[in-house]
């Protein structure tokens, strides 16, 4: 309604409102525009500009409000909006104010259930008796509203559906340029491209196909316009340089009259589907290949009948067959004699097998074939369901294994000499503990036989050596020089027969379980200068220099009497073996095995032949014929047991005859 007509439509509806009762006599004019304020489908109310009280409504407003006229009469102004909507409203008495009009969309409107719903409001001002009023239309736009939410619910479900789909959705024309009118958001993804891009220019399309493809369109064209419908396959070159296949369907769509109107259809990358294909048709000439040069048998079947519908060379070889054709006349059991050797038929056998390879993927059996001649031989059969294509295929690898089977009856022979061989060996395992029981007796016996011995021999030998230093003494008269010469040979032979006895014992005693070591944390210095110190004597009769090289105040955990006794053993050795004026000595140090005590000297050396000679008890380099270094042979074989005892090792280096040597013994552990 125009606003020229509400103001002829408010002088109009002023008068019953201010001469309500002087209804007789109404001008027509002003009972028509009665009638049509009370019969109005659209919400009409009168309100006081001032106090935005309300002083007519109709009944399509009172209906609209959910109330009866008197009610709403009460609520004014301010009871018909919820409060968030009043400074808007407010806004508009004032523009009415000050002599404007008022239009408004979509205003917050109250109920009296508390409910809200939207009204379109078009007022403008009147005079009424002096007072300054607005008159008011409303239209409820409930169900436009209602209408609108549902056409963007589904605008953006479409839009959902359309961007989401793995299809671009597209339509053109059907005529003359063929521009491209319609274009799903998801080409982007898909193709690289935006829809604008496709829509300014007719002929991108057909510009980004791939050269050898673009050839093909004008047939699919025809097809298209004959048939109503067409799809095919083409590469579409990505925006990022890459062609990727497209499927292509599409639809012609006719006017009524039967005329071309639009064509419309969607675009599917299938790039992963062609290079799946690709692979696949790689894979299949792969198998073709490997199949026919496989040094096995195979074959293929196809189920229920499982017919053999090919076979590689050797599978025709293997059977006598003439040629592949032969072979494929064939199927499982007419290759197999009629019963198996667990006496059940082949062909009933066989089936069971197909049966389980077809539910189960694969089956692995042993059985026994025929050849076309007649000649029956055990095999090993695989058989495996393969798919080629769309085909459910049996693929059976065959192979020959009669060499197995004689092979295996070797072992079973061989197997039952080795258990005879075996009962023999537990025989003489019995004979060996009971010999290796006697042996330690034996052992037991000799051992305590040298330690008794050594120390029946050890008393009169102390007695011996004693008095031959009192003689030297010359404690009981003058001696002259011969006597002076015996008496010296009778002592230092003496001192050597001792050394023998205590060697043979301590040998007896390293041998015993009961002989453990005790470490301890020690001055390690101390012990190197006291066994120099008791060489010393020897030493210098020989004119030798002897020196010890190690750590200042160096400490080590482990049984120093021990430790002691095997070096003064090396020291010793040494001495006795290193020529007039030449050195000798004890050299430590820490290495990556452990503490490295090393005993060297000048002396004669040894050579490379004999380095495995050492270490053996009562063993020497010399022939005994030719002897000039005294000595019973024990003294390395010790020094090497007390060195396991102490958990380290002993060994021996020398760079040949007339160069020395050096003895290491080998701690474990590092200096404290």
């Amino acid at each position: 309604m125009g606003d020229e007509h509400i103001q002829d439509f408010n002088e109009q509806a002023i008068a019953p409102v201010a001469a309500e009762n002087k209804k007789p006599g109404m001008p027509a004019s002003a009972e028509l525009c009665q009638k049509l304020f009370g019969v109005s489908a659209e919400g009409i109310m009168i309100a006081d500009i001032k106090s935005k009280s309300l002083i007519r409504a109709n009944p399509a407003f009172c209906r609209m409000f959910g109330h009866e006229e008197a009610d709403v009469l009460k609520l004014g102004i301010a009871g018909l909006h919820p409060p968030e909507a009043l400074p808007g409203i407010m806004v508009g008495f004032a523009v009415q104010a000050s002599g404007g009009n008022y239009w408004d969309t979509d205003v917050p409107c109250l109920r009296k259930d508390g409910s809200v719903f939207y009204a379109d409001i078009h007022s403008s001002r009147t005079e009424i008796e002096g007072r300054s009023c607005v008159i008011g239309m409303f239209h409820d736009t409930t169900l436009r509203r209602r209408s609108e939410e549902a056409l963007q619910a589904q605008e953006r479900r479409l839009n959902f559906l359309l961007n989401a789909n793995p299809a671009t959705i597209y339509t053109y024309r059907a005529s003359g340029d063929f521009k491209t009118t319609f274009l799903s958001g998801n080409v982007v993804s898909i193709m690289g491209y935006h829809p604008e891009d496709f829509m300014a220019d007719p002929g991108f399309w057909k510009g980004h196909l791939h050269p050898v493809d673009a050839a093909r369109i004008p047939a699919h064209m025809e097809t298209l316009f004959a048939k109503g419908e067409d799809s095919y396959e083409y590469r579409f070159l990505h925006k990022d340089g890459t062609y990727r296949w497209m499927l292509d369907k599409s639809r012609l769509v006719r006017d009524e009259s039967g005329q071309p109107l639009e064509i419309v259809g969607y675009w599917l990358d299938i790039s992963g589907r062609k290079r799946a294909e690709e692979a696949l048709k790689n894979s299949e000439r792969k198998y073709r290949v490997l199949f026919e040069n496989s040094g096995d048998a195979l074959t293929t079947s196809e189920p229920p009948y499982c017919a053999f519908t090919s076979g590689n060379a050797a599978a025709v070889s293997m059977f006598r067959a003439k040629d592949e054709a032969e072979f494929l006349k064939l199927a499982p059991w007419d290759l197999s004699p009629e019963r198996q050797p667990d006496g059940r038929l082949s062909s009933e056998k066989a089936k069971e097998n197909i049966e389980m390879a077809i539910r189960l993927g694969s089956c692995r059996f042993d059985w026994t074939h025929r050849r076309l001649g007649g000649e029956v031989f055990p095999a090993e059969v695989l058989m495996s369901r393969i798919e080629l294509g769309k085909k459910i295929l049996l693929q059976g690898t065959i192979r020959d294994i009669t060499a197995r089977k004689l092979a295996e009856a070797e072992l079973v022979r061989l197997h039952l000499e080795a258990l005879e061989r075996s009962r023999r060996l537990e025989e003489q395992a019995v004979e060996l503990k009971v010999q290796k029981a006697l042996a330690e007796a034996a052992g037991k016996a000799k051992s305590a036989f040298l330690a008794n011995m050594t120390h029946e021999m050890n008393t009169p030998l102390n007695s011996v050596i004693g008095f031959s230093e009192v003689l030297a003494d010359q404690t009981f008269g003058a001696l002259n020089d011969k006597q002076k010469q015996y008496i010296g040979n009778i002592h230092s032979s003496g001192r050597q027969l001792l050394a023998v006895i205590e060697n043979l014992f301590d040998l007896v005693r390293f041998d015993s379980p009961e002989a453990v070591a005790s470490p301890a944390v020690f001055q390690l210095k101390p012990v190197l200068e006291d066994v120099v110190r008791l060489s010393g004597t020897e030493a210098a009769a020989r004119g030798l220099h002897l020196s010890v090289e190690a750590p200042p105040d160096c400490q080590l955990e482990s049984d120093e009497k021990l430790l002691k006794q095997a070096l003064l053993l090396l020291l010793s050795n040494a001495v006795k073996f290193t020529p007039p004026g030449g050195r000798a000595g004890i050299r430590v140090q820490q290495a990556a095995a452990g503490v490295e005590l090393s005993v060297w000297d000048t002396g004669i050396g040894i050579a490379a032949e004999d380095m495995d000679k050492l270490f053996q008890p009562f063993g020497q380099l010399e022939a005994f014929e030719i002897k000039k270094y005294p000595g019973s042979g024990v003294g390395l074989f010790l020094a090497k047991k007390i060195a396991e005892k102490l958990g380290g090792s002993l060994r021996a280096e020398s760079a040949g005859p007339g160069k020395g040597s050096a003895f290491t013994i080998t701690l474990p552990g590092s200096f404290k």
